[in-house]
């Protein structure tokens, strides 16, 4: 495994101002996929060991294939293709008129080249198409590629969690099972 670009801040994606213009093909994950999609999940967040911040919280395991099996039934999740094989992913599930992103990663190969933001944009025009009124997510706060990222991108942080009970719930499970706080947050985008 190679190691992970640089983010690069200057830039709006995020990526090398000297990236190579690269064909990726975003195409429906099917069947199959689910082995890929742990893989690209476990490579991604390779990411993660650069901020020591990060040295004593659990992160958690990458899911298993079976587990990106059982969402990619649910039928609205994406995958990122270059050359026949997978480099990246957009797992989510439906929550009545919301889309839920489980997860969005990149394979450590590939951080940095726009496949993110691509995978998170095709997502976000399926679930208007569809006609889902927002796409939510729980995500890192301080950490480049998560909360800032997703920010430049329309989505909203949570501050009335209230008001979105699911998303409380699924973020005190994680504060229930040692994840500070504090680091964590739940985000929004309306599509209507």
């Amino acid at each position: 495994m190679g190691t992970s670009p640089a983010l690069h801040p200057d830039r709006r994606d995020g990526a090398h101002p000297d990236r190579r213009v690269i064909d990726w093909r975003i195409r429906l994950a099917r069947p199959g996929d689910g082995a890929a999609m742990s893989e690209i999940e476990a490579s991604a967040a390779h990411l993660f060991e650069q901020y020591e911040e990060f040295d004593d919280l659990v992160i958690g395991a990458a899911r298993t294939p079976q587990q990106f099996e059982s969402i990619i039934r649910k039928g609205r999740s994406l995958v990122a293709e270059l050359d026949g094989r997978i480099i990246g992913l957009a797992a989510a599930v439906p929550f009545s008129r919301e889309l839920h992103l489980e997860e969005l990663s990149v394979g450590c190969d590939w951080q940095g080249q726009g496949a993110g933001a691509l995978l998170l944009s095709a997502l976000c025009i399926d679930a208007r198409a569809s006609g889902f009124q927002a796409v939510t997510l729980e995500t890192f706060c301080e950490v480049p590629w998560n909360r800032p990222f997703y920010g430049r991108r329309g989505f909203e942080v949570v501050e009335d969690l209230a008001a979105h009970p699911r998303l409380k719930e699924d973020l005190y499970r994680k504060i229930s099972a040692g994840m500070p706080a504090h680091v964590r947050c739940a985000m929004i985008k309306f599509l209507t």
